[in-house]
């Protein structure tokens, strides 16, 4: 295993690239099994299962998510420094601190499942999902102990793995277990008269299926773990460092790092279970509490996982330009700096736009692919709140962007302002408005939008940055818009005859084709640009060859 030896920012912007690659694979795993999953669990299961899993998901940023930057971060420093023996305390030392406040944390989870899901998500059928996850907690925290010790020794391949076999196999465990859930679900549901219980059940599946692919992932970075046992110990021989560390200086060190990087995470992820609890809160004490679990569940279902894909897909595109952004603010070059940014924010706009506009003409053929049942609502949701896309890839490039210049603490200002601007106008509209589901779309626009005109105040402050709107917004626009009327009238002219499917897919690879070509005519890449993106080169190629470029 290779061990970190000074600054060497090409290797460590390779490994970056690494583990941004990895969690951009599972994100997208993630996103796509929900396809699946809302087939077998239905839209009142979505509603179950994103108010399960939000609990889960804030349990987790809190005792788990930021664990292995953190503690990569105070290895690599101790093994820059030849400090071996106080790298492996420190190991030690943050492995007890994290297993007491993971087992905290399960023991909540058990514990208060019932209270949480009644009195706090309003949703009671989630305990039995919430219980079902809460060892998890346990495995991931430990899972994330080696991915940091592992990223401190300068080795991203176990993280990168792990996260893959989490993802993947427990992604199948949910299909299997939900499904075998689901049925024995319908049996008490038959028994005890209430037919929630078949989703219940089937959400409780899914929840098993985490805790297998997460043990297994644990089970994966124990053996490399034990693989590397020898050198571990010619390390600690090799250690001649007189001083020790206390474990009060090292879990000092280790809070150090940590606490900021919960707080800035956590201002991300709150919005999200807020938003359910006061959904959910005002939809009861309207006497339309039968209705709550099932929209919501088509908001998250649905509308969430088709509106995230693009933003995910789009990430391939900026995330890897980050460290370079880095490089260059650490050589204080304004010009390059100003220039990289301006470049992330034309490719991401470049691939997000079409999915925008897309889902605005073709919401109800894209939800009748994927989908069973009826798709009104969630095509309404879709064709209105489809500028989620756009304007949340927008504000996540600021977002990354001011982490790259290490302006957190301003981002987590602008975070939190636009978040309490989406609170007053989430509970506005669905009191006042009764805008219902509605609301909680159009209240995230509103948070993402606000989030954007910070971050650009800011980078206009710190860095001069004056955003270009020609080439970036308005050309994409432009096209996007010409190819989805495009694609639109291709597919009705050819649903009838081939199908909806079809029709969409022949439609959607039409738009492409045009999309890139009206990109290239209207200049709105130069061949540089274009090379950086996926398949970029045969763009070029093809481009030529039609005389295009």
């Amino acid at each position: 295993m290779e061990k970190i030896k000074g600054d060497k920012s090409s290797k460590n912007t390779g490994k970056t690239n690494t583990i941004i690659s990895s969690g951009v694979f599972v994100s997208l795993i993630a996103l796509f099994a929900r396809i699946p999953l809302t087939r077998v669990i239905g839209d009142e299961g979505n509603g179950i299962y994103a108010a399960a899993f939000e609990v889960f998901m804030l349990i987790l940023l809190l005792a788990v998510n930021c664990i292995p930057e953190a503690l990569s971060k105070i290895i690599s420093v101790r093994l820059a420094r030849e400090q071996y023996k106080n790298a492996n305390r420190a190991f030690k030392v943050v492995s007890l601190w994290v297993l007491i406040i993971s087992i905290i944390c399960c023991a909540f989870l058990l514990g208060g499942a019932a209270f949480v899901a009644e009195d706090i998500m309003l949703v009671p059928m989630s305990a039995l999902a919430i219980k079902m996850l809460a060892p998890v907690v346990i495995i991931m925290s430990m899972a994330a102990i080696y991915r940091g010790y592992f990223q401190g020794m300068g080795t991203t391949m176990p993280t990168s793995v792990s996260k893959c076999i989490e993802q993947i196999i427990g992604t199948i465990a949910s299909i299997v277990a939900s499904l075998f859930m689901c049925n024995y679900g319908i049996k008490v549901a038959h028994l005890l008269h209430n037919n929630s219980f078949a989703a219940a059940y089937a959400v409780m599946g899914i929840a098993l299926g985490t805790l297998i692919g997460a043990f297994l992932s644990l089970l994966f970075l124990l053996f490399v773990f034990m693989l590397y046992k020898q050198q571990r110990v010619k390390l600690l021989e090799k250690d001649t460092t007189r001083g020790s560390e206390s474990n009060v200086d090292v879990l000092r060190s280790f809070l150090y790092v940590l606490i900021p990087l919960i707080i800035t995470a956590g201002v991300f992820r709150i919005n999200y279970i807020l938003d359910q609890i006061l959904y959910n809160g005002v939809m009861t004490g309207t006497g339309q509490a039968s209705e709550q679990v099932i929209n919501y569940g088509i908001y998250a279902g649905k509308y969430q996982v088709l509106v995230q894909i693009p933003v995910v897909l789009a990430s391939m595109m900026w995330l890897p330009m980050i460290p370079a952004l880095q490089s260059a603010y650490q050589r204080v070059d304004m010009r390059l700096i100003r220039n990289r940014i301006a470049v992330v924010y034309r490719l991401t706009m470049i691939v997000v736009m079409p999915f925008m506009i897309s889902l605005i003409f073709l919401a109800r053929p894209v939800l009748n692919m994927f989908f069973r049942g009826d798709v009104t609502l969630s095509a309404q949701l879709l064709q209105y709140g489809s500028s989620f896309i756009l304007f949340s890839a927008f504000a996540f490039v600021g977002n990354a962007v001011l982490q790259g210049i290490n302006r957190v603490r301003t981002l987590t200002i602008n975070v939190l302002v636009a978040l309490i601007i989406h609170v007053i106008a989430l509970m506005v509209m669905l009191k006042y408005l009764n805008l219902g589901i509605f609301a909680v779309v159009y209240a995230n626009i509103l948070m993402v939008i606000i989030i954007c005109i910070l971050n650009q105040a800011t980078l206009k402050k710190y860095l001069k940055y004056n955003q270009e709107w020609i080439r970036t917004v308005a050309i994409p626009f432009a096209a996007s818009m010409i190819v989805g009327f495009i694609a639109f009238a291709i597919h009705k002219v050819l649903e009838g005859g081939i199908g909806n499917n079809a029709a969409l897919i022949i439609a959607c690879l039409i738009e492409t084709i045009a999309y890139i070509s009206l990109l290239i005519a209207f200049r709105a890449m130069n061949e540089k640009e274009i090379k950086s993106m996926p398949a970029g080169k045969i763009i070029v190629k093809t481009a030529k060859l039609f005389h295009l470029l």
